[in-house]
């Protein structure tokens, strides 16, 4: 999928991570990443990013370290790790043991076929 920015420049393959809950505050309210990264003072969809691109292990500690910090849903322990591990998985996989596309036999042949049409146009254009 072709990556399409919203118009406020966010973008939406962070969306499953921002929207998922983190838990209910004291008040009843049930709390989104989204919401708990912009009352922690976090840009939302630079920290999205940022979880994205670390290594699984290095994520996993720094939204637990995230998830420590935010006091208005508290969790501690097994609640703990089950919520990061819940909400690492909502990140995109961007870049963790995602393989590589290889070329098809067809773009190959394209490429082959637009040097050789490139190489006789040079050709033609010293010969004249």
């Amino acid at each position: 999928m072709a990556y399409v920015p919203n118009r406020l420049r966010q973008d939406p393959q962070y969306d499953l991570f921002l929207q998922a809950t983190v838990g209910d505050d004291v008040r009843g309210t049930s709390v989104t990443v989204l919401s708990m990264l912009a009352r922690l003072g976090v840009d939302p969809w630079v920290e999205a990013a940022t979880l994205t691109h670390l290594k699984e292990v290095v994520a996993r500690q720094r939204l637990e370290a995230l998830l420590g910090r935010f006091t208005d849903v508290p969790l501690f322990g097994p609640a703990l790790d089950m919520a990061v591990s819940r909400l690492i998985a909502c990140l995109p996989r961007v870049g963790k043991d995602v393989p590589t596309p290889r070329p098809t036999a067809i773009s190959i042949y394209w490429l082959v076929g637009i040097g050789l049409l490139l190489a006789y146009a040079g050709l033609q254009a010293h010969g004249n």
